[in-house]
């Protein structure tokens, strides 16, 4: 495999040397792979930092367990997790297990997790997060998982990795010499953000055990607001001239109390309405469909606030009893390009 030199620092690129009908400079071309590679070697948020809306997990000895979902970029992805916190923590399997670590009062701490994968997708990791409270009772403040940065960069269109040495001064620059670099700015995908993410603990002890002490549950048939609350502030990128608003996706981990019960979850947009609703049924917890057309304001590089009309667009995750007659539990959920 060949890999790309990812630069320490990000490269500025002279666009009033790039006149239409003149002739590009190679160390213009080389500049632009610069910043390609930069910007892939970088590394993304791939869990925004959130503070779980519960008390505080009681001790001793319990141990409680978040259900995470990752959205990958690269085959072999390092990640860093910080959590604030006021007691023990430790990564619970598939992650790497880490010895709980006794730490200060209102201590941040953080591990890095190494995830190998074959090749490059678009397929999610589903992780646990477990938290184990020993002597006293742990309060979370602050959750977040991001990508840590990349030395090196794999030279291909899935991953991101842009060749500089055919963009060589005094050399042909043909269309193959920047296909990489087409590839990879065209990938809508590339850098995508994980708008919002919440979770609160979904199973307790050792091995997990499903609890409903902490998950939000529904009995009703209207929709009610899940974990993390209402009018939660959204942005997504702007990639084309025109665009002002953006489609997204969006999950979420749930169950029922029993197999004859079965919800519904959807977003809600405070500019454009509810996205589709996908369902919740079975009484084992799990990540289920995907909705896919969450809409959502993009950033207006012609605005000095970012914003479309002057104000974030607000989400609300939403979920509901459809049938049966006990209850829907939601635990996590997360919304991302």
């Amino acid at each position: 495999m060949t890999y790309s030199r990812v630069p320490q620092f990000r490269s500025n690129i002279a666009f009033d040397g790039i006149v239409a009908g003149w002739p590009v400079a190679a160390t213009d071309w080389q500049r632009a792979a610069d910043v390609q590679n930069w910007i892939a070697g970088r590394g993304r948020q791939v869990i925004p930092p959130f503070r779980p809306d519960h008390g505080a997990l009681e001790a001793p000895n319990n141990t409680y367990h978040y259900a995470l979902r990752i959205i990958p970029s690269y085959p072999a992805l390092e990640f860093r997790c910080h959590v604030g916190f006021r007691d023990d923590i430790y990564f619970a399997t598939p992650w790497t297990y880490r010895t709980p670590i006794l730490v200060g009062e209102g201590a941040v701490s953080s591990w890095d997790v190494t995830t190998p994968r074959a090749a490059y997708n678009t397929t999610t990791i589903d992780a646990t997060l477990a938290v184990l409270a020993t002597a006293r009772d742990v309060f979370i403040d602050t959750i977040s998982v991001f990508e840590l940065p990349r030395a090196f960069i794999e030279q291909t269109a899935l991953a991101g990795g842009v060749s500089i040495p055919p963009l060589a001064a005094g050399q042909p620059i043909t269309s193959a010499s920047v296909e990489s670099l087409a590839d990879a700015t065209a990938d809508d995908t590339f850098g995508a953000r994980v708008l919002a993410f919440h979770a609160v603990p979904w199973a307790t002890g050792v091995s997990p055990t499903k609890s409903t002490e902490y998950a939000r549950a529904s009995s009703s048939s209207s929709y009610a607001p899940g974990p993390g609350g209402n009018g939660i502030a959204a942005l997504a990128r702007k990639k084309r001239v025109g665009d002002t608003t953006r489609t997204c996706k969006a999950a979420f981990f749930g169950w029922c109390s029993d197999g004859s019960t079965t919800g519904q979850a959807r977003v809600t947009s405070s500019k454009h309405g509810s996205s589709t609703a996908v369902s919740i049924s079975g009484t084992t917890p799990a990540w289920g469909l995907v909705s896919p057309d969450v809409v959502v304001d993009c950033e207006d590089l012609d605005a000095l606030t970012g914003l479309q009309g002057g104000t974030f667009d607000e989400l609300t995750v939403e979920f509901r009893r459809t049938s049966g007659s006990g209850e829907v539990y939601l635990a996590s959920w997360i919304v991302y390009e």
